[in-house]
């Protein structure tokens, strides 16, 4: 009774003190009708997550705004700026106001797990209900899921800002002992790339954003570490970077792993760079420009893709050291040729000039295994050089030796610099010569790219990475091209020289990308529902290489020991970076318990899933938050 008198004696006070202001008391209520004055029941504690026994709402602002802004003036209520003035209003049952307005859904401000300190208080990121209004376990859906692996991606895999995979101690996976799979970090760096540009696409999520950022950082790197314009490393990492399992990457007697000053720090960088680890980069780069608001990012970008480009159409001299073949014993000689569609790389120059032997010791007219030193080359006809060579040249005649695959990534390198250049008056220039060049040539390369096969099957898939690095730049390449008669015919040799390969392969990735950029095919529906299943089968939780054996589960192979003649199930794969790389068919492995690898084989195509359509969000009405 003393509580109640008291309260209204208090607001009898207030009343009296505002009486002549021309000032509503708060009440909370947009009419300035009282409010709910009675005293609360102290009861038990309230937790962070429940919601206030009264919502009075906030005080009224009265500071001049922009009229038509809307933002949140808290959890409970948005606020709209009408005359100048704020007018606070209630959300509805069942809505937070949480990213600018009231909504029942919401985006993820933070990476799974991760903590901050904010004026002295540690806030965890947490799973949060919209409806419930109180953080939640995750679900088993597959929005959780790549929330999940995100968050293991953005812990244990990124040594120097790009992907790799973990060694660890023993099988509680607390301790790493090393990192392994860093050659091949840029590539699948790019990959996780895309699949972070795709998020940030459909979800806006600052997370994403901040992620999106951060990799496009660690990719210009890998560019300008190397000091050459257009050659990007494989790995980069400080020499002393405090963490001792990142330091001991460098090996001092690898011939490829260069000691260097980057940013007045000590460095080094991984080199001896292929063509696959381009198709990556240059695939995270294209979704990247696209989708990210930030200018200083995105002429990272533009920095990157010109200095390769500018590199790739130049037509130049340059004297090779040739080890070859020919008249019965291998010969070296160095030959001045007119080179075009190369990369330079003259820290691995051998003797001060780049260096081919073509062929190998066992099979010298093996042209596709030849070892390069010095630069990098995107070649869609080899013979274009070969027929440059003393005796062998002569040997060779007017014979063409057609790459499909450098056609295709030549092709779609093009275009993403013509994409990063569009409209920008600083690249004016730059832009109109890479137009040109691509008009002038696409249409022979796109008959090169006709010529395309695969005939790996006979080797028992072994080499079955070669089809995912045709399958990234025609990804950018169909869906970046602008002239209709031109897409369609791109589109052709997706379905008819790609497609055919792996359409019993149960391969999520090829088959999105398949799905998205051919809509030609009367069968894309059954397409899509098969690779959603796959990616379905993927189960939560970190990646081991564990051991497995589903000999009997589908039928042999008695061409190839091992080996299953049908694709088995996406959740039975051995361990990899990008399972989707690797050939289907594996029926026993041993594996490496103690090696977990990141899961952007899962990541990347569930958002391009997304993006396209092909998926649901199965997690609606939840997002990440920073909670105390």
């Amino acid at each position: 009774m003393v509580r109640l008198l008291l309260a209204v004696l208090v607001s009898s006070l207030l009343s009296a003190c505002d009486s002549g202001s021309g000032v509503a008391p708060d009440t909370g209520r947009p009419d300035g009708s009282p409010g709910d004055l009675a005293p609360r029941d102290a009861g038990p504690e309230l937790s962070v997550d429940a919601p206030p026994l009264l919502d009075t709402g906030p005080a009224p602002d009265f500071t001049s705004c922009a009229d038509g802004t809307v933002e949140c003036a808290d959890r409970t209520h948005q606020r709209v700026c009408q005359g100048g003035a704020w007018l606070s209003t209630a959300c509805a049952q069942g809505e937070l106001c949480l990213d600018g307005t009231c909504a029942d859904t919401c985006v993820d401000q933070c990476t799974l797990g991760e903590t901050r300190t904010v004026g002295g208080v540690t806030e965890t990121c947490q799973l949060l209900s919209v409806a419930q209004d109180k953080t939640v376990p995750l679900g088993g859906g597959l929005h959780d899921r790549a929330r999940q692996f995100n968050a293991w991606i953005r812990a244990h895999h990124l040594p120097g800002g790009t992907l790799s995979s973990v060694e660890y101690t023993d099988t509680t996976y607390t301790t790493p002992s090393a990192y392994s799979g860093t050659g091949d970090s840029a590539i699948w760096t790019g990959t996780y790339l895309a699949g972070e540009a795709l998020r940030l696409f459909v979800t806006g999520s600052p997370d994403a954003e901040q992620n999106v950022e951060q990799l496009v950082e660690a990719v210009h790197r890998l560019f300008q570490v190397t000091g050459h314009p257009g050659y990007h490393a494989r790995f980069t990492a400080p020499l002393s970077s405090g963490d001792p399992v990142v330091d001991a990457i460098y090996e001092p007697s690898n011939p490829f792993h260069h000691v260097v000053t980057y940013n007045g720090q000590p460095y080094f960088w991984n080199g001896n760079t292929s063509r696959d680890q381009y198709q990556g980069v240059v695939l995270g780069y294209a979704f990247a420009y696209q989708t990210l608001k930030s200018a200083k990012h995105k002429q990272m970008i533009q920095q990157d893709m010109v200095a390769l480009c500018n590199e790739l159409i130049k037509q130049r001299k340059v004297t090779i050291t040739f080890r070859f073949y020919a008249l019965g014993q291998w010969l070296e000689l160095p030959v001045e040729v007119d080179l075009q569609y190369v990369v330079l790389n003259p820290t691995e120059y051998k003797d001060g000039k780049p260096f081919i032997q073509l062929g190998t010791s066992a099979a010298p007219s093996e042209y596709g295994e030849s070892e390069m030193l010095g630069f990098r080359e995107f070649w869609p006809d080899y013979a274009d050089v070969l027929k440059q060579l003393p005796v062998l040249g002569g040997l060779i005649g007017g014979v063409p030796i057609p790459r499909s695959g450098s056609a295709m990534m030549l092709a779609s390198t093009l275009q993403v610099c013509q994409l990063v250049t569009d409209g920008d008056p600083a690249y004016a220039a730059e832009h109109a010569a890479f137009k040109a060049h691509y008009s002038q040539n696409i249409n022979a390369w796109k008959g090169i790219m006709d010529l395309y096969v695969f005939l790996n099957a006979a080797q028992c898939w072994q080499s079955y990475y070669g089809l995912n690095i045709v399958f990234q730049p025609m990804y950018n390449l169909v869906r970046l091209e602008q002239d209709p008669a031109l897409k369609v015919a791109l589109q052709k040799v997706l379905a008819l020289h790609l497609w055919p390969i792996v359409k019993d392969h149960k391969n999520v990735f090829f088959s999105y990308i398949h799905a998205s950029q051919a809509p030609m095919d009367p069968g894309v529906q059954a397409i899509i529902n098969e690779a959603n299943a796959q990616l379905a089968l993927i189960p939560p939780g970190r990646f081991a290489d564990l051991p497995f054996d589903v000999t009997g589960q589908y039928p042999a192979s008695t061409d190839c020991p091992g080996q299953s003649t049908v694709a088995v199930d996406a959740d039975t794969r051995p361990g990899s970076h990008f399972i989707w790389q690797r050939h289907p068919f594996t029926l026993k492995s041993a594996g490496q318990p103690k090696r977990v690898y990141p899961r952007i084989d899962f990541t990347t195509p569930y958002w391009m899933a997304r993006h396209h359509g092909f998926l649901d969000d199965d997690a609606k009405g939840t997002c990440l938050r920073w909670r105390k």
